[in-house]
């Protein structure tokens, strides 16, 4: 279809649509409105609020028209009075606009109109014909569209009406009937037009939603997909479940398992016996034992199924921490545990890779330097990812060639619920939402400069009875200058000053460290006699420092409350009293109250949820791509929605295996499957 002649406009108009991402008519209806105007209320112009601002709807008869000069430019004023005698005049800056206007006839004038001069007066009105008293016009909800380079709205709208006729012919329903009625759902031709063209906000709210349920449900199938592919070279492991090599372990733990803890290995464990690879999320706040649930399972994997396991970690300075716990429990079993990362030499690297390919190493920890492709293992079974979202196409494409292992993701990040099911809809997830007893809530305050100065004897007390501290600035250097804005560097010298008799147990880490200093200072903070460490945020994910109970986060109105939170968990993982500061330098109330949720709530999810509704979902989930559509909080947030989507991806997926049977669906969803495995 050209959309020039559908148009009928003229080349330059269809060459700005162009400019702007529109050449179809297809693009055309699906650029939907930002927010509509209620135009449902018609006034007389003795009852219209003159304020220059609010777009409202009155009648008029048009009495006059004449032409002006003013500054030399020519300006057409039309006069149009209403039944009650009341006058409105309406300037127009181009004869063009007015040529088709007819006087003694009676006009729709939708306007934001104003007072000037003690005259009621607007500029150029939209003007509608109207033959009668013009309650044909009553339902109008007149759309907004965002702004485009070089259109009007007011001509898109116009525009947009000539294409209503081919609403039903541009777009097909593309899911089942027995779908439809069962969620509830309009039909897609009838969703595009009650975007473009509703009679009420209840229209626009049934549209809203069709068009949320496909995006989700395009998410969900795209993983599930995913996964049957990903289960292609999987052969299943034909045994039975050996419940007594996992009480046999547990029972040598020098502490008791939560009920939630036990709960997911069973979930995780009954997995792996499944028919197909597992592929499972694990989420647990810091410190609720999501390590020793993966470690339990990885024993069970090497001693009784008899496979290899993968542990992959997301930084470099985490792989030998992770390596050392593991080892703890895991070396006296006679499991060979091995480190591999990037930052070790070649000759290192390919010993290495040499013992895992001849299965001289059970268990290898390290970096995404584990999934390449001359890394190859002689019987891998189980992948541990810690604290990664998502595996892209070349990541899983190596996993599938090592006959599908089963995968198991673990997660510290604050998600709730919903936005997880939603965003990792090919996962199972598991919640551990107990932390083991005697662990205390840490104590969060937001303050100012002045009180942390005041803090320096209290701080230094405690330093002295070997607790240590954590100092969180936002940036790394003074390249990075920005007012008011605190600098690791700098910070790392205020710090010094402030406590001299700690000036050379002071440590400093960046980005910019090479792996093997802060693998070093990291040792020398955990392990050593250094008592504070000045950080940004490379020390968000894994780090352990038992001892550590002290922790000021410098310009804490710059990060969202998941982010605190996460950082926050890298204190309190002991049985003393914890204590975190949120420095904040914005004397703005909305900052402080923001941060003034991180003093009410230690529960993770109800931050997360706070903070989705106000940084939304893929700031949340640190996933945001250049032009990726946002879901709202609003449905992000409905569990019960976006559950129902799930289920009906499944029951898709179970009818319509591999969507053959429906080609359009399985077109937009290949297409994205593109963009959530990129």
């Amino acid at each position: 279809m050209d959309l020039l002649k559908l148009l009928k406009t003229s080349s330059r108009y269809i060459s700005l649509l162009a400019l702007n991402g529109i050449v179809t008519p297809k693009q055309f209806l699906l650029t939907f409105p930002r927010t509509y105007e209620d135009r449902s209320h018609l006034l007389p112009l003795s009852s219209i609020v003159a304020d220059g601002k609010t777009t409202q709807v009155t009648r008029g008869k048009l009495m006059s028209k004449k032409t002006v000069y003013r500054g030399g430019k020519q300006v057409v004023l039309c006069e149009f009075c209403d039944d009650q005698g009341m006058v409105l005049t309406a300037s127009f800056f181009s004869a063009f606009a007015t040529k088709s206007l007819t006087l003694e006839t009676w006009y729709l004038i939708i306007a934001k109109i104003k007072n000037f001069r003690w005259q009621l007066s607007c500029i150029h009105p939209e003007l509608i014909v109207s033959t009668d008293d013009a309650s044909t016009y009553a339902w109008w909800l007149y759309p907004i569209y965002s702004e485009m380079a070089g259109i009007k709205p007011a001509r898109f709208v116009k525009q947009m009406a000539k294409l209503r006729p081919l609403i039903p012919e541009i777009f097909q329903e593309y899911l089942p009937e027995d779908i439809i009625t069962k969620n509830n759902l309009p039909s897609v031709p009838d969703t595009i037009a009650m975007m473009h063209f509703p009679t009420t906000m209840k229209d626009v709210e049934r549209g809203q939603r069709r068009i949320f349920f496909d995006r989700i449900l395009r998410m969900q199938l795209a993983g599930l997909i995913s996964r049957q592919q990903y289960s292609q070279t999987y052969h299943g492991i034909g045994m039975s479940i050996r419940w007594d090599v996992i009480k046999e372990f547990v029972d040598t733990l020098p502490f008791e398992l939560t009920n939630a803890q036990k709960k997911v290995i069973t979930q995780i464990i009954e997995d792996l016996h499944g028919p197909t690879p597992m592929m499972r999320l694990v989420q647990g706040d810091v410190g609720s034992g999501k390590t020793i649930v993966a470690i339990i399972v990885a024993w069970y994997v090497i001693h009784y199924l008899r496979k290899q396991v993968a542990f992959l970690v997301p930084l470099a300075v985490l792989s030998a921490q992770h390596a050392q716990t593991i080892a703890k429990f895991l070396l006296p079993r006679g499991v060979r545990v091995e480190v591999l990362q990037g930052s070790l030499t070649a000759r290192v690297k390919q010993h290495i890779k040499d013992q895992i390919c001849a299965w001289y190493v059970d268990l290898v920890v390290g970096t995404h330097a584990i999934v390449q492709d001359d890394v190859v293992f002689k019987n891998l079974g189980l992948v541990i990812i810690d604290e990664q979202h998502k595996f892209g196409v070349k990541q899983r494409g190596f996993l599938k060639s090592q006959g599908s292992p089963h995968i198991l993701q673990m997660s510290a990040t604050p998600i709730p619920r919903s936005l997880a099911l939603a965003y990792f809809g090919e996962c199972d997830i598991s919640v551990i939402d107990e932390l083991p007893a005697g662990r205390k809530p840490i104590i969060t305050k937001v303050i100012t400069d002045k009180t942390r100065h005041q803090l320096r004897p209290w701080m230094t007390d405690r330093m002295r009875r070997g607790e240590k501290v954590f100092v969180i600035a936002p940036l790394v250097d003074e390249s990075e200058h920005m007012d008011n804005v605190a600098n690791v560097i700098e910070t790392y010298e205020q710090m010094q000053e402030d406590f001299p008799e700690f000036r050379h147990r002071i440590g400093l880490m960046h980005g910019k460290l090479k792996p093997k200093e802060k693998d070093e200072v990291m040792r020398q903070f955990a392990h050593g006699d250094m008592m504070m460490l000045v950080s940004t945020t490379v020390i968000e994910v894994g780090v352990d420092v038992r001892h550590a109970t002290m922790m000021i986060i410098m310009n804490a109105e710059r990060f969202g409350l998941s982010q605190l939170h996460q950082l926050r968990g890298r204190i309190g993982r002991n049985d003393m009293q914890s204590y975190c500061f949120l420095d904040c330098k914005k004397k703005s109330s909305d900052a402080r109250v923001r941060l003034s949720a991180m003093e009410d709530y230690t529960d993770w999810f109800t931050l997360a949820r706070i903070d989705m509704q106000q940084r939304g979902p893929w700031e949340v989930l640190g996933t945001r791509q250049s032009g990726e559509a946002d879901l709202p909080f609003e449905i992000l947030a409905d569990t019960q929605f976006v559950a129902g989507i799930h289920d009906t991806a499944v029951e898709l997926i179970q009818r319509y295996p591999w969507l053959e049977e429906l080609p359009a669906l399985k077109r937009f969803v290949y297409e994205e499957a593109k963009n959530i495995m990129a």
